[in-house]
């Protein structure tokens, strides 16, 4: 799980529903409202981390598929970063961090190969909510 940008709210992935919820916050602690925000199809795979950067968009890695499928705030699937398919051995995307202020993104991926940290260029700025909180 991840605040979003403003810390006004909750994104949070939930594996075995391949899904992401959203829980907006009452500025005092306390859950206001609940709803499934974004449906991911990941095909075999399911949602696993999730991060946020400077724009509001979501990166949610792919267990069972090494890939990371971004989500602009509203839902909209804005890209799918795929490990090139020469990286044979690779099953699970499991995180990402973005450069503070920056767009160089790292994803990490692993498999029987072993693991991984893949770079790709995010749409927005890293914050502190997409490098782990």
């Amino acid at each position: 799980m991840s605040f979003d940008e403003e810390y006004r709210g909750l994104w949070i992935s939930e594996l075995t529903q391949n899904r992401v919820s959203y829980l907006l916050l009452d500025g005092e602690s306390r859950v206001a409202s609940r709803h499934t925000a974004i449906r991911v199809d990941g095909g075999i795979a399911q949602t696993d981390s999730i991060a946020v950067d400077a724009d509001g968009n979501l990166y949610q890695a792919l267990h069972g598929r090494p890939a990371m499928a971004v989500f602009d705030r509203n839902g909209e699937r804005l890209a799918t970063v795929e490990v090139p398919a020469r990286a044979e051995g690779l099953e699970s995307a499991t995180n990402v961090a973005i450069t503070p202020g920056g767009t160089t993104a790292y994803m990490t991926v692993s498999g029987p190969a072993g693991g991984y940290v893949y770079t790709f260029k995010a749409p927005g700025a890293g914050i502190r909510q997409s490098n782990g909180g």
